[in-house]
């Protein structure tokens, strides 16, 4: 009887302990988040120093000048979105060149494959370029201390040495920067006119709630106002997929053999992806997504997008019916895989395997 009694205060004893434990452990996880957040890097904040291993283009930069904005991209050669970023990047450094210094800082990449990148096109990238260090600490005491989980990660220092922007692309930073430059903030920078950003924006909600031929009109404007820009036609290409297929595809041919797409060959085959999104589409236009990828493969110096171009050319093969040249392909999308990327590669073998008995013949059209 004394025994079941001790034993029962035993366990009373260790269930308080527990609960004791159990707040304890609550009260440092939720200290812990409040320092975390505390320390997170952002907006406002002074920034960070400039450490890097090595500059291979552009004058090093040890700090910040009070006369000059900084916009600095972090990226890495594998990364599809950080090199079709260049030319808007190189378009930036050139219309802003007596305000602005552009950087490109390359991380989680061993320099070997930066410079390799480098021969290739490093003539395009018309601004300073450089390769973090081998402990990463660019990427960790910018990119990571600010919470940022994507690349490209870019950010805005002003004047001050103080961040202004943290973002993920490229693309809207002209006109942030132009408005930033005539101290207009977010307010329309001519006359009275809304920005490309919110143009962008307005585009999306149309497209969302199925106003396409909305979005349509004001594609066609910004294709009138920038004639030369790949992204607003391939924007057109895509909205024209949910209105009239027939017609997207002519107008896909004409975009095709209209623009030299070096350093847009990311764009091109995002848009070759309406052949393999089987439930979508009723009669997709395989010869020219296959145009696409192949336009993609010829002009492309990065291995990754190559890649991936052949594996779409391959699962169109596959979905024509036709096992032997879709395995052909895939063997050659495999062969074009940058040689640390193993993983993907036994993926894209067992796809080999996996596609005869899944894809195969299911294409329409």
């Amino acid at each position: 009887m004394n025994y079941n009694i001790h034993l029962k205060t035993r366990i009373q004893n260790m269930k308080w302990v527990i609960i004791l434990i159990l707040f304890i452990s609550t009260q440092f996880l939720c200290s812990a988040q409040q320092v975390l957040n505390a320390e997170l890097l952002k907006v406002g904040d002074k920034a960070p120093a400039i450490s890097v291993d090595k500059w291979l283009k552009g004058r090093p930069i040890q700090t910040f000048r009070k006369d000059k904005i900084y916009v600095i991209e972090f990226g890495f050669t594998t990364c599809a979105p950080c090199i079709a970023g260049i030319p808007h990047l190189s378009a930036l450094a050139n219309k802003y060149k007596e305000r602005v210094t552009v950087i490109s800082v390359f991380v989680k990449d061993p320099p070997s494959m930066v410079e390799k990148l480098m021969n290739k096109i490093g003539n395009r990238m018309e601004y300073s370029v450089a390769i973090d260090d081998s402990q990463g600490t660019m990427d960790s005491t910018w990119v990571l201390a600010a919470g940022q989980n994507g690349y490209p990660a870019v950010f805005v220092i002003g004047e001050d040495g103080r961040i202004l922007s943290i973002g993920s692309g490229v693309k809207s930073l002209d006109s942030y920067i132009e408005n930033l430059i005539n101290s207009e903030g977010d307010k329309p920078t001519k006359g009275g006119s809304i920005t490309e950003k919110e143009v962008l924006h307005r585009i999306i909600l149309n497209q969302n709630e199925g106003n396409y031929s909305i979005a349509l009109k004001t594609i066609d404007s910004l294709i009138s106002a920038h004639p030369n820009d790949r992204k607003y036609n391939i924007m057109k290409f895509e909205n024209l997929l949910n209105m009239d297929e027939d017609l997207a595809y002519k107008y896909g041919w004409e975009m095709l053999h209209k623009f030299d797409w070096q350093l847009n060959e990311v764009g091109l085959y995002k848009a070759s992806g309406f052949a393999t999104d089987v439930p979508k589409y009723e009669k997709p236009d395989y010869d020219l997504a296959i145009a696409m990828n192949e336009k993609a493969i010829e002009t492309c110096p990065i291995d990754l997008i190559v890649a991936h171009s052949y594996r779409t050319i391959a699962v169109i093969h596959y979905l024509r019916g036709n096992a032997p040249k879709g395995k052909d392909m895939m063997l050659k999308a495999i062969n074009s895989l940058p040689s640390e990327l193993e993983d993907k590669k036994e993926q894209w073998h067992k796809e080999i395997q996996l596609y005869p008995n899944t894809i195969l013949g299911k294409g329409k059209g």
